[in-house]
């Protein structure tokens, strides 16, 4: 019992200790707010001082959404903490609109004409602008750590390590090889290959989006063999789970990627999940056969 006591005695007071040590630096941080960003939302634990991602001026696609937060941040500490910000846009040729989906947290949408949208959070006197070049011959992609889906577009002539270089906070790159059933993997130093046209894996510790040019008059084919394939949706018009599971000879599962949650949402015959898959996305099929798939 003694021994009980004293670890659990021990426990409490090294709590105390890192609490304490804690407090005056949010006592002082608090003091020294300086400026405010406006920041990707970390769905980690996140203490002053923390690196925090915050949203520079990007060019984007049409129909596009990520969400975002405000933070407060001192010249000395850095980041200091979120703060419950008021949001409002300007829309120059474009009509993005910004809806606040909780208390400091907002959804960002493109919208569908091209133009400039100017975003802006204010709070306590504070203010801070980010500038969205929103053009339709783009495809975007919101990152978020940990794994990511990307369907590169075809035409591009790029490769895993300059992919690598222009992602903030990449770790990891992987290729699906279908005929092998296996992935590539690039890593700094080991052998590059061409993503042109591929569906990859994309490991990131940060937030960030990345755009690329989407040339919307290719539209080639892809041999499937059986096992799993990854896949990428080229065209304007969105189509859903249940219309590819179908126009795919042999075709047993569709998976779709979802970032937020870290896990694939699934489709079979019967299932309420027929998820749509928009231009740009990427998405997995398990087949029996081989076929050929027209992107």
């Amino acid at each position: 019992m003694e021994n009980k006591l004293f670890r659990g005695g021990m426990i409490a007071i090294i709590t105390a200790l890192i609490l304490s040590s804690f407090a005056p630096f949010y006592t002082t941080a608090e003091s020294d707010i300086d400026y405010i960003q406006i920041i990707f939302q970390d769905t980690g634990w996140v203490i002053p001082g923390d690196n925090i991602s915050v949203i520079p001026d990007y060019n984007i696609s049409t129909n596009f959404t990520f969400t975002a937060t405000a933070g407060a941040f001192s010249h000395t500490y850095g980041f200091v903490r979120y703060v419950t910000a008021d949001w409002s846009i300007i829309n120059n040729g474009s009509n993005a609109t910004v809806e606040e989906t909780s208390p400091g947290l907002i959804k960002f949408f493109s919208g569908w004409k091209n133009g400039t949208a100017i975003l802006k959070a204010e709070w306590n006197g504070y203010n801070d602008t980010v500038v969205l070049t929103i053009n339709s011959s783009l495809v975007s992609y919101y990152l978020q750590p940990i794994w990511n889906f990307i369907g590169i577009p075809y035409g591009l002539e790029l490769n895993a390590s300059s992919l690598f270089e222009k992602i903030s906070g990449c770790t990891m790159i992987l290729l699906w090889n279908a005929s092998l059933q296996d992935f590539y993997i690039y890593l700094p130093g080991t052998p590059d290959f061409d993503v042109s046209g591929r569906v990859i894996l994309v490991g990131v510790t940060n937030y960030s989006i990345i755009s690329f040019p989407a040339n919307s008059s290719i539209f080639p084919y892809v041999s499937l063999y059986p096992g799993w394939n990854f896949l990428i949706w080229l065209r304007e018009k969105p189509i859903t789970a249940e219309e590819i599971y179908e126009n795919i000879t042999g075709c047993t599962i569709v998976l779709k990627w979802n970032a937020s949650i870290q896990d694939f949402d699934l489709y079979v015959p019967g299932s309420p999940n027929n998820f749509v898959i928009r231009k740009g996305e990427g998405f997995l099929v398990a087949v029996t056969e081989e076929s050929v798939w027209y992107a």
